[in-house]
């Protein structure tokens, strides 16, 4: 059995080359107290597992993050990426993507998409001027990040059975995001009745798999993580803009 202790909890997904599909993964600098949760699993795993070795991979997987502003407090799953650009506000509350982008190792624009991706959730604001010039900083509480708090105080009524429940049907879909991923990108747009049917298909002899409730959630999650955009209940990749060189 395998015990770690961390930090935070973690639950990886292991895959393999040989049966899994490529995955273009983005290299940047991730925060070090997340490094060190981590760490210490990697360290657990190649203990038990003896020649084995964990490699992270850091353009996929959510992190949940508890974001507090004057207050008002808000629950968030988001990619690495997104967690990443926001721990730097920790260190202090203004930065300009150049900054970021060294601090990072991140491409300026991929800085940049995720910095407007926080600054729609009443997160972050730019300060007047030329794109170049601009400096971010933290917001005060704004409504933005009041509805945030509200929608996870609505999912909280829940409950626990029920939502727990919800949730694990949820994230085992988890194990099949690479292959939606590109499932979708080569046949979008994409209805969530389709990816239904498919999962379905995935599942174990006496198993019913994923109601089309759970595979929306799963889709809808990947929407808040800005992977994947959705117009009239059509889903589409959000395409991810290339490091330059």
């Amino acid at each position: 059995m395998l015990v770690i202790k961390n930090p935070f909890p973690i639950n990886a997904r292991i895959i393999s080359s040989f049966f899994w599909p490529k995955i273009e993964n983005e290299e940047f600098a991730m925060p070090q107290a997340l490094m060190t949760g981590l760490d210490e699993y990697a360290r657990g795993f190649e203990t038990h597992k003896g020649s084995r070795k964990l490699e992270w991979m850091s353009a996929v997987g959510s992190i949940e993050l508890e974001v507090e502003l004057d207050n008002v407090k808000a629950v968030v799953a988001v990619s690495p990426a997104h967690a990443a650009v926001l721990s730097l506000f920790t260190k202090k509350e203004t930065w300009t993507v150049d900054e970021m982008a060294s601090e990072l190792k991140m491409d300026k624009r991929n800085v940049k998409k995720r910095l407007e991706w926080w600054q729609n959730s009443g997160v972050v604001y730019a300060s007047a001027g030329e794109s170049e010039a601009k400096t971010w900083h933290l917001a005060s509480g704004t409504s933005k990040m009041e509805r945030l708090q509200v929608e996870h105080d609505m999912e909280e009524d829940v409950s626990d059975d029920d939502k727990n429940e919800d949730m694990e049907a949820v994230d085992a879909l988890e194990q099949y995001w690479i292959y939606t991923k590109i499932f979708i990108a080569n046949q979008e747009p994409v209805k969530a009745e389709r990816l239904h049917t498919i999962f379905r298909m995935f599942a174990s002899p006496g198993q019913h798999g994923p109601t089309l409730e759970d595979v929306v959630a799963f889709l809808q999650r990947k929407v808040k993580m800005n992977l994947l955009s959705c117009v009239n209940g059509l889903y589409k990749v959000v395409k991810d803009i290339p490091a330059q060189e």
